[in-house]
């Protein structure tokens, strides 16, 4: 296998490009201060933290990252922190997790249908926005079960089930509940080959490893001893046991969350661009786990939103379903294939147009002004000495991780230094968008309109929002003076601070 990977150079030239391109994101992001610290956080200061002996801690929210996720993978890259503390190779393994997804992927397409289509799914997997939408997530642990996952249906659809079975253990590595990726990946395996015994046997030692990992190991390193992530399942019930006992003693209320409208909406999101010929393959059901534990959350949870990466695992299961489908229709009905495929190219065509809209309105923003905003960073961390105290809004937060005190912009008033992002530069702080964007645009600034579009409103800008409250309370108190300003960067320093 390790000789075909190198062999086949087509497939890994089109995977490396979409790991670079994962990476482009990811790094623009942050180095342009657009990244977020409530998730980032949760690798990039708890492996700094474990490289300089204090665990994988997080001092921004007083908890070790075991009491929160189980992502034992953290420790493979702590060597790396200790040759230098720098969030880039977070990055740089994120881009290896979607190469890696990519790769299975397009080498089925190339076996299958040749290298025509499989650089015509490259473009596509790229412009496929649930997956391109992860490019610009943090090391959840969806992440790295997205490439395992790709490969697990990659040996299922060669008919290489022993391969596949043992491949998915690896997922208990990448998240507490990866159960619900292996219970279907075992049945499926059970039913469909000779390995029976090895099917039970790694879906026996994977239920009680979940159960180790989620009743007795996580709940030791949370503040309160359970696991934390029950109540994300709250209009359920408040223990796995309630939780169960709802679904089944109130069957109504289950069914109506399977079928609610936000799944509905989800999944027609995420099938439509296959023409939802994914539905007709049994690969499918691998995603049946995943299905439940994100739609039966309750109402106010966003895991079901098709650009969340808890939708991530969705995606190689889509690709390999589909894939599964064409080449059965390609198989049994010429006629058929080939009707579909010309159906295929305009849905391919439409949806890539679609998404090329979404990014130049939702993610073009990223790239603007990236080496001003960096060349600013810089400056303010050259200012601010390592051992201050510093609070800065949540964009601008996780460049100052390795910081022993720090806080988000709620804690200001402790802070030596301060640093914020400005109010909003594209809208009137007087006036609605929509009100504004129509005026601009019925008056000749069409130009003013699509920028105030492009950029959106990702910053606060009216007078009554909690953090315009904030921002005019440092910069008109008299508790701080502003020290540095650079586009839409601010830094402040209490008056009382010693230079």
């Amino acid at each position: 296998m390790i000789t075909t990977f190198f062999k086949n150079k087509a497939v890994w030239l089109a995977s490396v490009c979409v790991g670079l391109v994962a990476l482009c994101f990811k790094c623009v992001q942050h180095y342009g201060i657009r990244s977020h610290t409530c998730d980032l956080v949760f690798s990039d200061q708890a492996i700094w933290n474990f490289v300089n002996g204090n665990g994988l801690y997080v001092s921004l929210f007083n908890v070790q990252t075991f009491g929160d996720h189980f992502y034992p993978y953290f420790f493979l890259l702590v060597p790396f922190y200790w040759i230098k503390a720098t969030p880039l190779w977070i990055f740089l393994a994120l881009a290896l997790c979607f190469a890696f997804t990519a790769y299975p992927i397009f080498a089925s397409i190339h076996k299958r249908f040749g290298l025509k289509w499989m650089w015509a799914s490259a473009l596509f997997l790229v412009a496929y926005y649930p997956f391109r939408a992860g490019f610009v997530q943090d090391f959840h642990g969806e992440l790295l079960l997205m490439p395992i996952l790709s490969w697990v249906l990659y040996f299922i659809s060669e008919e290489r089930y022993r391969p596949a079975l043992y491949t998915s253990l690896v997922m208990l590595c990448a998240k507490e509940s990866a159960i619900v990726f292996i219970f279907p990946i075992t049945l499926y395996c059970f039913f469909k080959s000779d390995h029976k015994r090895l099917s039970l046997g790694i879906l026996s030692a994977s239920v009680l490893a979940t159960v180790f990992i989620m009743g007795v190991f996580m709940p030791f390193f949370h503040t309160v001893n359970t696991y934390s992530h029950w109540d994300k399942y709250s209009e359920l019930g408040k223990t796995p046991q309630d939780i169960v006992w709802t679904m089944l003693s109130h069957p109504q209320v289950f069914l109506s969350k399977i079928f609610s409208l936000r799944s509905f909406e989800s999944m027609v999101g995420m099938m439509l661009p296959f023409a939802f010929l994914s539905m007709f393959s049994p690969l499918i059901l691998l995603g049946s786990g995943l299905f439940l534990q994100n739609f039966l959350t309750d109402s106010s949870i966003l895991m079901s939103r098709i650009n969340d990466h808890c939708m991530l695992p969705f995606v190689p299961i889509l690709f390999f379903a589909f894939i599964d489908r064409v080449h059965f229709l390609k198989q049994v009905d010429l006629v058929k294939f080939c009707k579909r495929k010309q159906v295929l190219k305009r849905v391919a065509v439409v949806c890539v147009g679609l998404n090329v809209l979404v990014f130049v309105f939702t993610e073009a923003r990223l790239f603007v002004d990236v080496s001003a905003r960096i060349s600013a960073m810089e400056t303010i961390a050259r200012i601010i000495p390592a051992h201050a105290y510093v609070s800065a809004s949540d964009h601008i937060l996780p460049h100052f991780h390795y910081y022993d005190r720090i806080s988000n912009e709620h804690g200001y008033q402790h802070a030596d230094y301060v640093v914020l992002e400005g109010l909003n530069q594209y809208y009137p702080h007087d006036m609605d968008a929509g009100t504004y964007i129509k005026k601009e645009w019925n008056t000749g600034s069409k130009w003013r309109a699509l920028k105030a579009l492009i950029m959106g409103e990702d910053r606060p800008r009216r007078k009554e929002d909690p953090y315009v409250q904030l921002f005019n309370s440092v910069k008109n108190g008299n508790h701080f003076q502003l020290v540095f300003e650079q586009g839409n960067l601010f830094l402040f320093k209490k008056k009382n601070y010693p230079q």
